[in-house]
């Protein structure tokens, strides 16, 4: 025979005066092979973004709710837990002459779904300042609105001789 992943559930219940339990069970083998490719996949994506130095977050323009990658917080030199993320939780972090720059570019994501690659500073909590180049993406439903989520990626780069990223 083949070994399967079995989930089970009982419950006590009352059946014709008498005490019982009810037990239902189910072969979720196929979903728990699923759940380990997904777990393996998320920790190969994290190691990627560690070696390559990007940093992703997600921001759901329904909601609000913004998810940041662990090189995020690596790129802020922040700890993962201590801040409140928001759409707005970058500008904490951007450098007082470009704050502009990502408020502009967040305003299009909004309203129309435009995303743009920038270039901005940022003053790390350890109080370093970095260069970055930020691109995303935003998925539009059937009437041509920006859905649920704004992907966005992020790397930290070195200016040389006056160039940048998008030069």
């Amino acid at each position: 025979g083949q070994e399967i992943v079995i989930e089970a559930h009982s419950i006590p219940v009352q059946f014709q005066g008498k005490s019982a339990n009810l037990a239902v069970a189910m072969d979720v083998t196929e979903r728990t092979l699923y759940e380990e490719k997904l777990q393996a996949n998320s920790h190969q994506l994290a190691r990627a973004h560690e070696i390559s130095k990007i940093a992703t977050w997600e921001w759901n323009l329904q909601t609000d709710e913004v998810v940041w990658s662990n090189e995020m917080y690596r790129l802020f030199d922040v700890a993962p837990g201590s801040i409140t993320l928001t759409p707005d939780i970058n500008l904490r972090f951007v450098h007082p002459e470009d704050k502009g720059i990502l408020r502009d570019a967040r305003l299009g994501i909004k309203e129309k779904g435009q995303v743009s690659q920038i270039e901005f500073r940022i003053i790390r909590g350890d109080g370093a300042e970095r260069f970055i180049w930020a691109d995303g993406e935003v998925t539009f439903g059937e009437n041509g609105r920006p859905k649920n989520n704004a992907r966005h990626f992020a790397r930290h780069y070195r200016p040389q001789n006056g160039r940048t990223c998008l030069k």
